[in-house]
């Protein structure tokens, strides 16, 4: 299967947005041009922030954290921060932002210490986990902006998802919203119509509408896809549940669904050896994609 760290999937969203003609008789999109430099430059912008920072907790590459310290990390980190032209990323990120982003630092501050002699150190997941969440933040704010629910996806997702050879529903913990719309394109390349709940279903008075809702695109889809969090990937402190509405998802789909078809996301070494959360227990980790189905 091909890459789905978050760095090779904002590169190959990039490619998505740039050929508006990748259409293949079965999606459309209504990008303007000027929607579409806005996304373009804050999936550029993400990945000039994590390339050379994500690699290191990639579970694909068994013995990178060793080569790292949380002092030569800051270093990288802050570097980037530092260079970044506003003017360039006009539209995505403000003068605040580049505050709060070098502010990570700061606020790590108690947790950092020099590991030069001691190449493993849970400081290092901190860190990190504060990059992808201040990320997320100005992410999730560019695309509220842009309204792509409304403006982009609002087709009937039943009759969308009929014209792909499979459809997954997306089970995602936590609200990051670039990763999910670059998953979602990466899905469409793969003949598989990626159900994401933020992008397609309309806003619901009450959770009993959101329920049934969900429970129709659950009936509708032939596999689930749980995408954990940053959080609980890493094993930072007090994130070992799954979220309720996730717990309700994947109990659903298993007392409606082959059971088998359950499968999970996971991009990151933890930091340390945790037992396994028995809410996850059924769910396999997701290996590849074969003629169009999860494996």
């Amino acid at each position: 299967m091909r890459e789905i760290s978050r760095v090779s999937l904002y590169i190959n969203a990039r490619n998505f947005i740039e050929n508006i003609e990748f259409r293949n008789n079965r999606f459309l999109t209504e990008f303007s041009l000027h929607e579409r430099e806005i996304i373009d430059n804050l999936l550029r912008f993400n990945i000039y922030i994590l390339d050379g920072i994500e690699n290191y907790f990639l579970i694909s590459n068994d013995d990178s954290i060793i080569s790292i310290d949380t002092s030569e990390l800051t270093k990288v980190y802050l570097d980037k921060v530092n260079y970044i032209d506003i003017n360039f990323y006009k539209g995505i990120i403000s003068r605040n932002d580049i505050k709060k982003m070098q502010s990570i630092v700061d606020n790590n501050e108690n947790k950092i210490e020099d590991t030069t002699k001691k190449g493993r150190n849970k400081d290092i997941y901190y860190l990190f986990n504060s990059i992808i969440n201040v990320l997320n933040e100005i992410n999730n704010k560019v695309l509220d902006g842009l309204k792509i629910q409304s403006n982009y996806f609002s087709r009937d997702s039943e009759v969308l998802g009929k014209r792909f050879r499979n459809q997954v529903f997306l089970s995602h913990a936590f609200d990051d919203k670039l990763y999910t719309f670059s998953l979602f394109v990466f899905m469409l390349e793969e003949d598989i119509f990626l159900y994401v709940d933020w992008i397609f279903s309309p806003e619901f008075d009450n959770g009993e509408w959101i329920k049934l809702n969900l429970s129709e695109r659950i009936l509708d889809s032939d596999q689930l896809l749980f995408l954990r969090t940053v959080n609980s990937e890493l094993s930072i402190r007090g994130s070992g549940n799954i979220r309720g509405w996730c717990s309700w998802e994947l109990g659903t789909f298993y007392s409606i669904k082959n059971k088998n078809d359950k499968f999970y996301i996971e991009l990151y070494r933890s930091k340390t050896n945790q037992k396994r959360n028995k809410q996850l227990d059924g769910i396999k980790p997701l290996k590849g994609i074969d003629s169009g189905r999860l494996v």
